[in-house]
């Protein structure tokens, strides 16, 4: 695979137990796949924004941990935004398939936020 000119994140958030294995598969569903590279298959209107730098992304991510930080099942503390972001991009570069997610539970422990970037 060649490397990535653009870069689409998304981000997705909500109860995963009301989803089932087949929604995950049919890229017509607007739930998250079972594998990050397959959120290119999902529908356009769950893309967040398409990025053609990687600082870019970096920073895309970092700005949707912090709106999340107060919400995050057990109170965790994100001492740094930074390290996080630069985590989901380095795994970006750094995997054959140019994608990468960033998943937390959620205060009540039912619902999830995901986020993802994958390279295209």
């Amino acid at each position: 695979m060649s490397a990535p000119t653009q870069w689409h994140c998304y981000r997705w958030s909500g109860r995963t137990a009301d989803i089932r294995d087949a929604q995950r598969n049919d890229p017509s569903q607007p739930v998250p796949p079972n594998r990050v590279q397959e959120w290119l298959m999902k529908p356009r209107s769950m893309r967040q924004a398409t990025y053609h730098s990687l600082p870019e992304v970096e920073a895309w991510v970092r700005e949707q941990i912090r709106a999340v930080e107060g919400q995050i099942l057990g109170g965790e503390v994100l001492s740094s935004y930074d390290q996080q972001a630069a985590g989901v991009v380095s795994i970006v570069q750094s995997t054959a398939d140019h994608a990468a997610n960033w998943t937390r539970w959620l205060r009540g422990g039912n619902e999830l936020v995901e986020l993802a970037v994958v390279g295209a």
